[in-house]
């Protein structure tokens, strides 16, 4: 596959886009497979706040930086491609995070997966469409609040008024003191989204490609608190989530059959949720924004 006849297919969603490929075939006639791997330094802004209802008024936020290996494997055919896209965090990353009922240094995790199938409709213009989900997991440690009216030096003042957490409770502190799983909170976001992307071909140095994307989503945010006694207090929330993407790519070859690829890239979800328990009434609103800058390499084959 040549470099200019390549331009057209660009824009895979979050993955980045598959640079300047030469002519190789797979096993099926005239299907490129290209797999990628690549390091990723995440910039994630959490802010959440609670409407109505007993939580009326608790909000907070937390930012930090997560490393995160991606991993990706598309098929070209002709003027489309079908892509597999799967990214994780790793390592230990904490940051001081203050949103509901957490309030200490927390552990922060992050997962997506896509699949995204696209189409050249017209020179280097493609357009894809596809399926996505993402995970933000939130590990709270435990510690003691020094606040009127929350939590005691004793397990027995978890359910007992006038001391049961408050809204400024750290409710890692009370699976602590039952001896429970350590407490966390989960959000989800999964949906289907469309998007459109253009590439230019710069000589014969490599592509810059631009995409933009936009998903609907179903929005889930779960916690733990209190599961493994007879009266669990669990958050179940669910509700609508929206959001867009935006892409900035470079791409180049190495070799005949290898490449590279820097991509920086802007994701922003938004999630309205109602309480789904009947335990609680209200909502709650859930914004992340995230700042993703990649750099990666992948084959031709």
């Amino acid at each position: 596959m040549s470099l200019s006849s390549h331009t057209r297919l660009t824009g895979v969603l979050v993955a980045g886009v598959i640079a300047t490929c030469p002519s190789f075939a797979s096993a099926i006639d005239g299907v490129t497979i290209v797999p990628q791997i690549a390091f990723q330094q995440k910039q994630l802004d959490f802010k959440q706040s609670f409407k109505g209802g007993d939580n009326a008024g608790i909000e907070g936020d937390f930012d930090l930086t997560l490393p995160t290996l991606n991993l990706t494997v598309t098929a070209l055919y002709q003027k489309g491609y079908l892509s597999i896209k799967y990214d994780n965090s790793f390592g230990n990353n904490f940051a001081d995070a203050d949103n509901g009922f957490t309030k200490a240094n927390s552990e922060v995790e992050r997962s997506d997966f896509s699949i995204t199938a696209g189409y050249n409709v017209w020179k280097a213009l493609s357009l894809f469409a596809g399926y996505m989900t993402g995970d933000t997991k939130i590990t709270p440690d435990p510690r003691y609040i020094d606040n009127p009216g929350a939590q005691q030096n004793n397990a027995q003042c978890v359910n007992t008024f006038p001391c049961f957490p408050t809204v400024i409770s750290n409710l890692a502190q009370d699976h602590k003191l039952l001896d429970l799983s350590p407490y966390e909170q989960k959000y989800k976001e999964s949906g289907f989204f469309l998007g459109a992307s253009y590439g230019l071909q710069i000589k014969q140095l490599g592509t810059l490609s631009f995409s933009v994307a936009y998903a609907l989503m179903d929005g889930e945010y779960t916690d733990n608190y209190l599961e493994g006694t007879e009266t669990p207090k669990t958050f179940r929330y669910e509700g609508d989530s929206k959001g867009y993407s935006l892409g900035l790519t470079w791409s180049a070859p190495l070799t005949q059959n290898t490449g590279y690829f820097l991509d920086l890239r802007r994701q922003n979800y938004n999630m309205d949720a109602d309480d789904n328990t009947a335990l609680f009434s209200g909502s709650v609103e859930t914004e992340e924004n995230m700042t993703t800058a990649t750099v990666g390499i992948q084959g031709y084959f």
